[in-house]
């Protein structure tokens, strides 16, 4: 499988748009039409991590963390982090960083944590307000309903949990062919009015590229008449961190007891208060999860670190604070990665022996 083609696959889980503006999310390293034979997950683009790969003769490392950051100006090897760029070069392995877009993405680490923790009616603590379009499409009767699955199959469609949304109407088309075309119902040149449905429908920005080619793909005329254009709202269901609800209320410490927490990883103004409303933030918890948490009257704030004057805001707040350490709470990147791989990728995936210790749950 082309390199490219798993990146363009995992993009419509994860879509790179969703990154913040400071990431680097991406390809790092590698041809885009090399042929990937296998792929070795890591958290980190450690020397470990590379070294293995070489070893394993995975030919694509994919990470959590990018290796670069800021633009590279010169790749003098004369420290390790460049020397990681030799030595990724050297052995042919490429590597994708999958930062803060798997953060924001739908299934991903934050939705992963909600999980682990039984949190229900889930939403983004700092939606990313993806762009909807509204795509719009004249057709004739009897194709309309195989456009409407051409459409829902591209990803467009969907509002919330709801799929295969669709408005139609039904109206008349009128035109005339000019030389050298290839009508699909009269004749060069010949005037003709017919019976068409307007079809209407939603498009998040990630899918719309796709939409628009799958549509055109299977309308029958030679040139669709169609429109698309943005909309004033936007698509929440990604975004960073998540808040939600326990099914049954407990204590910061019973939560703390089930996670991988080393001491003193608890904050609270009330170890034993009962909570259910609960924030989660996989890595560093910045100001605006400081923030949204307040405004959303969060209990308990689970994340990976947090500054201390962050912590301690929160707590005078009233909301408690569990800081897992950055790496236990982004650790289910793996089986999050690994579960998306499994729907395309045929190759072996390998998991970096780094990787095999961290937990976000206690045993």
């Amino acid at each position: 499988m082309k390199l490219r083609e798993i990146i363009q696959r995992i993009d419509i889980q994860f879509p790179f748009l969703l990154q913040e503006e400071w990431d680097n999310s991406g390809l790092q390293i590698g041809d885009p039409e090399a042929d990937i034979l296998s792929i070795m997950l890591a958290l980190d683009p450690s020397i470990q991590a590379i070294a293995q790969a070489a070893t394993e003769k995975c030919n694509l490392l994919i990470t959590h963390h990018p290796l670069f950051f800021q633009p590279v100006r010169s790749l003098v090897f004369d420290n390790p982090a460049r020397c990681k760029v030799r030595d990724l070069v050297s052995s042919g392995t490429a590597l994708l960083a999958l930062h803060t877009n798997v953060d924001s993405g739908h299934g991903g680490i934050n939705d992963y944590l909600s999980a682990l923790l039984g949190l229900e009616n889930t939403v983004p603590l700092l939606p990313s307000h993806e762009k909807l379009f509204k795509i719009v499409v004249f057709v004739p009767p009897d194709y309309a309903d195989d456009l409407k699955d051409a459409l829902s199959q591209s990803g467009a469609a969907t509002i919330g949990a709801y799929d295969k949304c669709f408005f139609s109407a039904a109206g008349e088309g009128c035109f005339r062919p000019g030389p050298g075309t290839n009508p699909f119902i009269v004749q060069q040149e010949e005037s003709t009015v017919v019976a068409e449905v307007r079809l209407e429908t939603i498009c998040r920005e990630r899918f719309l590229h796709k939409s628009l080619s799958a549509m055109i793909k299977s309308h029958p005329y030679e040139e669709p008449a169609y429109d698309f254009f943005q909309l004033s709202n936007r698509s929440e269901i990604d975004g960073i961190g998540r808040y939600g609800t326990l099914a049954a209320p407990c204590s910061a410490e019973t939560i703390c007891s089930k996670l991988s927490a080393g001491p003193g990883a608890i904050l609270s103004p009330a170890p034993e208060r009962m909570i259910s409303r609960v924030a989660v933030c996989g890595g560093a918890a910045d100001r605006k999860i400081v923030q949204a948490c307040i405004s959303k009257k969060s209990e308990l704030l689970v994340c990976g670190e947090i500054r201390y004057h962050d912590s301690l805001e929160l707590t005078e707040n009233g909301i408690a604070v569990i800081s897992l350490g950055h790496r236990s709470s982004e650790i289910c990147f793996i089986p999050v990665i690994s579960r998306v791989l499994s729907g395309f990728f045929q190759g072996p995936v390998i998991n970096c022996s780094e990787t095999a210790e961290g937990r976000c749950l206690k045993n």
